[in-house]
Protein backbone atom coordinates (compact mmCIF):
# COMPACT_ATOMS: atom_id res chain seq x y z
CA UNK A 1 0.00 0.00 0.00
CA UNK A 2 2.77 2.44 0.90
CA UNK A 3 5.39 0.98 -1.43
CA UNK A 4 4.87 3.68 -4.05
CA UNK A 5 5.28 6.49 -1.52
CA UNK A 6 8.38 4.88 -0.05
CA UNK A 7 9.87 4.48 -3.53
CA UNK A 8 9.28 8.18 -4.28
CA UNK A 9 10.88 9.21 -0.98
CA UNK A 10 13.90 7.00 -1.62
CA UNK A 11 14.26 8.56 -5.07
CA UNK A 12 14.10 12.06 -3.54
CA UNK A 13 16.72 11.16 -0.92
CA UNK A 14 19.02 9.78 -3.61
CA UNK A 15 18.59 12.97 -5.66
CA UNK A 16 19.54 15.16 -2.68
CA UNK A 17 22.59 13.01 -1.84
CA UNK A 18 23.75 12.99 -5.45
CA UNK A 19 23.57 16.77 -5.74
CA UNK A 20 24.75 17.66 -2.23
CA UNK A 21 27.78 19.49 -3.65
CA UNK A 22 25.71 21.53 -6.13
CA UNK A 23 26.76 25.16 -5.75
CA UNK A 24 24.02 27.69 -5.05
CA UNK A 25 24.30 30.97 -6.99
CA UNK A 26 25.77 33.76 -4.85
CA UNK A 27 23.16 36.24 -6.05
CA UNK A 28 20.17 33.96 -5.38
CA UNK A 29 17.36 36.04 -3.87
CA UNK A 30 15.61 33.53 -1.62
CA UNK A 31 12.81 35.94 -0.75
CA UNK A 32 11.62 36.30 -4.34
CA UNK A 33 12.41 32.78 -5.50
CA UNK A 34 9.68 31.11 -7.54
CA UNK A 35 9.77 27.92 -5.47
CA UNK A 36 7.61 26.41 -2.77
CA UNK A 37 9.46 27.52 0.37
CA UNK A 38 7.99 28.84 3.59
CA UNK A 39 8.81 32.37 4.70
CA UNK A 40 10.76 30.95 7.66
CA UNK A 41 12.92 28.80 5.37
CA UNK A 42 13.52 31.76 3.04
CA UNK A 43 14.67 33.87 6.00
CA UNK A 44 17.06 31.15 7.18
CA UNK A 45 18.55 30.77 3.71
CA UNK A 46 18.90 34.55 3.34
CA UNK A 47 20.64 34.90 6.71
CA UNK A 48 23.02 31.96 6.33
CA UNK A 49 23.71 32.20 2.55
CA UNK A 50 24.79 28.54 2.17
CA UNK A 51 27.23 27.79 -0.64
CA UNK A 52 25.90 24.33 -1.51
CA UNK A 53 22.76 22.21 -1.22
CA UNK A 54 24.58 20.16 1.43
CA UNK A 55 25.27 23.28 3.51
CA UNK A 56 21.63 24.33 3.14
CA UNK A 57 20.48 20.92 4.34
CA UNK A 58 22.43 21.35 7.58
CA UNK A 59 20.67 24.59 8.54
CA UNK A 60 18.62 24.03 11.67
CA UNK A 61 14.92 23.74 10.85
CA UNK A 62 15.46 23.02 7.16
CA UNK A 63 13.04 20.35 5.96
CA UNK A 64 13.75 17.64 3.40
CA UNK A 65 10.91 19.03 1.26
CA UNK A 66 12.45 22.52 1.32
CA UNK A 67 15.86 21.14 0.30
CA UNK A 68 14.29 19.18 -2.54
CA UNK A 69 12.35 22.22 -3.76
CA UNK A 70 15.48 24.40 -3.60
CA UNK A 71 17.53 21.76 -5.39
CA UNK A 72 14.99 21.39 -8.17
CA UNK A 73 14.68 25.15 -8.54
CA UNK A 74 18.44 25.58 -8.92
CA UNK A 75 18.72 22.64 -11.33
CA UNK A 76 15.61 23.18 -13.43
CA UNK A 77 14.27 26.65 -12.61
CA UNK A 78 15.84 28.36 -15.61
CA UNK A 79 14.35 25.80 -17.97
CA UNK A 80 10.89 26.45 -16.60
CA UNK A 81 11.35 30.22 -16.94
CA UNK A 82 12.60 29.79 -20.51
CA UNK A 83 9.63 27.58 -21.37
CA UNK A 84 7.26 30.21 -20.00
CA UNK A 85 8.96 32.94 -22.06
CA UNK A 86 8.81 30.77 -25.15
CA UNK A 87 5.09 30.16 -24.61
CA UNK A 88 4.41 33.87 -24.26
CA UNK A 89 6.45 34.76 -27.34
CA UNK A 90 5.13 32.06 -29.67
CA UNK A 91 1.88 30.97 -28.10
CA UNK A 92 0.88 27.41 -27.22
CA UNK A 93 1.89 24.49 -29.39
CA UNK A 94 -1.10 22.62 -30.77
CA UNK A 95 -0.83 19.28 -32.52
CA UNK A 96 -2.72 19.56 -35.78
CA UNK A 97 -3.91 15.97 -35.74
CA UNK A 98 -5.88 16.59 -32.53
CA UNK A 99 -7.63 19.75 -33.69
CA UNK A 100 -10.94 19.12 -35.39
CA UNK A 101 -12.59 21.65 -37.63
CA UNK A 102 -16.08 22.72 -36.70
CA UNK A 103 -18.38 23.31 -39.59
CA UNK A 104 -20.79 26.19 -39.30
Amino acid sequence: MYEVHIAFQQKDIAEIRKDESLTLPEDLDYMSLDAVLSYEIREKLTQSRPETIGAASRIQGMTPAAILNLLRYVKYGNRRVNKQRSYVERGPVVETNTVQEHQL
